[in-house]
């Protein structure tokens, strides 16, 4: 039996990493998920992808969750077994996927809070109207750049939007993947590894 493809949509996925292995940071969390939530004039679900977070952690996330006035959809995927980041997103991506034909999917470390109401919408409309495959952008604590790419290019983007050099990248914690890669893949982050090789990958 052959399945049927779910109709695409511009609807993004944004997946929000969590791992509980060294600390259930219950307070962080909550306080960058809120940042999620306030988002507006865009369209997306939310899912938040935890590793290894503790019973209690879990009761508490799905109990704020569960009380939000939020017109799209929260799906949780806690995953009890220890998994590199890499795995567990591409995980609750495939999961998700299996509900909507999201138009990208918005990677996000638990650390990143954002700070206005408008980022999402900017950021979707940036990866929309550029056409690319990866969008990534830059956080305030960003130091990868200047040391293992250039202060050069480091200066450029402080005023501008670049492409990456050939070759390079920056750490992916806040990033679009594109539905291209997803439909050519199956998967958006390589994951061949066992860990430590997003990036260069």
């Amino acid at each position: 039996m052959v399945k049927n493809k779910v109709k695409m949509t511009d609807k993004f996925l944004v997946i929000y990493n969590c791992c509980g292995v060294s600390k259930t940071n219950i307070d962080m969390w909550s306080d960058h998920i809120d940042s999620i939530l306030k988002q507006k004039e865009c369209n997306f679900d939310l899912v938040i992808s935890g590793c290894m977070v503790s019973e209690e952690g879990q009761s508490t996330l799905i109990g704020k969750l569960s009380n939000l006035d939020f017109k799209n959809n929260i799906f949780i995927n806690f995953i009890n077994e220890l998994h590199p980041i890499n795995v567990t997103f591409n995980n609750s991506c495939i999961l998700c996927s299996e509900i909507e034909n999201y138009r990208g999917f918005l990677f996000m470390s638990s650390d990143i809070k954002f700070l206005n109401d408008d980022d999402f919408k900017r950021m979707f409309n940036f990866h929309i109207e550029h056409n690319v495959g990866i969008s990534n952008f830059i956080v305030d604590n960003e130091n990868w750049i200047p040391k293992h790419i250039s202060l050069e290019f480091w200066n450029i983007l402080q005023n501008q939007h670049a492409d990456f050099p050939f070759g390079h990248t920056i750490n992916c914690d806040c990033v679009i993947f594109d539905s291209s890669i997803y439909e050519t893949y199956g998967k958006l982050m390589p994951d061949i590894f066992r860990s430590w090789c997003t990036e260069s990958v």
